[in-house]
């Protein structure tokens, strides 16, 4: 009784790590990806700006 309790023990201890390892990397890979959406956007923003400036700057460059 006492060699299946140890076991017991044993395998929930080792479910309960690898419980935990996945949860951090799932928490991890969100926040990355979190990070890499926030700077994917502010790229994106950053062209849109760019080609906007482009469109007033070629209106108002060009005599009417």
């Amino acid at each position: 009784m006492k060699l299946h309790t140890v076991h017991a023990d044993s395998v929930s201890s080792e479910h309960a790590a690898r419980t935990i390892a996945m949860q951090t990397a799932t928490d991890n890979a969100d926040d990355l990806l979190d990070e890499l959406i926030l700077q994917y956007n502010k790229l994106r923003q950053q062209s849109i700006t760019n080609e906007l400036l482009d469109i007033i700057g070629g209106s108002f460059g060009k005599p009417g």
